[in-house]
């Protein structure tokens, strides 16, 4: 009788159980949390300048004059509209009676210039004020005798300021931060006679700018 040994059984050489297979994973993309919309704007024609919409947008429009469209000139993209000389020739002609009006170094507000100009000028027909930039007002006069009349007195002042009255011309700047130099009649007052020579005028004045003339008080020494 044989004896059987002992110790660890073989290991199954060929086992009948085989490792199940490993498998490839891919991660899947979330889906986004937020849904894409495509938003399409819907065409919207425009209002009709005798609907009721543009009315109450852009105001009643019967108060105004109607325009028309002109074709522009183009140049590098950039539109040019070009006036003849017809077209201006009317309104220079309207504002020949009028008159330019500034304080010099201050900025009233217009219903306080419109009531002062309103003041020195009562014996005078005045057709409108108006403000066309910022501290400068042009007055415009009925008649054109008035307006030179009003443009040939004597100094006028706001509030111990110079005011500045000129005719309009279709050329002038109407911004007065270009005003570099500004003619100036000026009173000496109670200068002794000894002082009414052409030199010591002349240096007297140059101390506030440059002297340009004499009055004929100052000239007839009177």
């Amino acid at each position: 009788m044989a004896r059987g040994r002992r110790g660890r059984p073989r290991a199954n050489q060929n086992p009948s159980v085989s490792s199940p297979p490993t498998q490839s994973c891919s991660p899947v993309p979330a889906q986004s949390a937020t849904p894409e919309l495509e938003i399409v704007a819907p065409e919207i024609a425009p209002l009709a300048p005798s609907s009721p919409q543009f009315l109450r947008i852009a105001g009643d429009t019967d108060e105004g004059t109607d325009l028309q469209f002109v074709p522009t000139t183009e140049n590098d993209g950039i539109k040019y509209p070009k006036l003849e000389k017809d077209d201006v020739t009317a309104e220079v002609e309207s504002w020949q009676n009028a008159l330019l009006c500034s304080v010099l170094g201050a900025n009233p507000p217009f219903e306080v210039m419109k009531d002062f100009i309103n003041r020195i000028c009562a014996n005078y027909e005045i057709d409108k004020v108006l403000q066309v930039h910022k501290g400068v007002f042009l007055v415009r006069f009925v008649s054109l005798r008035d307006k030179i009349t009003v443009e040939q007195r004597c100094l006028y002042y706001f509030d111990s300021k110079p005011f500045l009255v000129k005719s309009w011309n279709p050329k002038m700047d109407l911004h007065t931060e270009t005003i570099t130099s500004l003619p100036l009649w000026v009173q000496l007052h109670d200068l002794d006679i000894k002082y009414w020579s052409l030199s010591s005028l002349s240096k007297i004045c140059s101390s506030l700018g440059i002297p340009i003339k004499t009055d004929r008080s100052a000239k007839d020494k009177t």
